[in-house]
């Protein structure tokens, strides 16, 4: 049995990164239209093993702060 995690990741990191890369292989329109699925990519962070906690952090735009909580993963 794997060793459990804790899983630890900056949001906005990933989703600026993740922006330029939609840009480099789609064009600028691409970015307009990103969206990460953080489920999937807790399950792929977690890869089968036992999470003893995940944290998740980034800056919120101030007209973006109502849809941001805190949630609890699977």
């Amino acid at each position: 049995m794997p060793d459990p995690v804790h899983i630890f990741w900056d949001s906005s990191n990933i989703f600026i990164e993740a922006k330029r890369a939609a840009v480099r292989r789609e064009g600028a329109y691409a970015q307009a239209a990103l969206r990460i699925p953080f489920d999937a990519l807790y399950k792929l962070a977690s890869a089968g093993r036992d999470v003893v906690r995940a944290f998740c952090v980034g800056s919120i735009p101030r007209e973006l702060a109502g849809v941001w909580g805190s949630r609890r993963l699977p």
